[in-house]
């Protein structure tokens, strides 16, 4: 939706360019404030592939030893449609262990 677009990451941060290759300096500093801008952040929604890029993507290696985020609540949805792996990517990454809340609806979408 485009008055959520504000909200969005890419809006807190932009991306340079795509036709301008960036140095390693400059990636860096871009990640280091695309976490800052997450840590600020009251609510991050994610997909579990994408709380996985916490850990282990290019944000997790342009800030090395950086604070975890601090997720008081960790809230799944469709949790029978995820792998458990997946489910715990969030908790993983949080910087104390959160609340968990699985939600699904296995009448909508079965188990896999």
């Amino acid at each position: 939706r485009p008055d959520l677009r504000q909200h969005c990451l890419d809006a807190l941060v932009p991306a340079p360019p795509t036709d301008s290759p960036m140095d390693k300096q400059a990636r860096d500093s871009h990640l280091k404030a695309r976490w800052a801008a997450l840590a600020e952040a009251d609510v991050v929604v994610a997909t579990t592939t994408g709380a996985g890029e916490l850990l282990t993507g290019p944000l997790a290696e342009a800030a090395p030893g950086a604070a975890p985020l601090p997720f008081a609540l960790c809230l799944v949805d469709e949790a029978s449609q995820c792998v458990e792996a997946g489910a715990l990517v969030a908790l993983i990454a949080a910087a104390r262990p959160p609340r968990l809340v699985l939600v699904g609806d296995q009448c909508q979408l079965g188990p896999v």
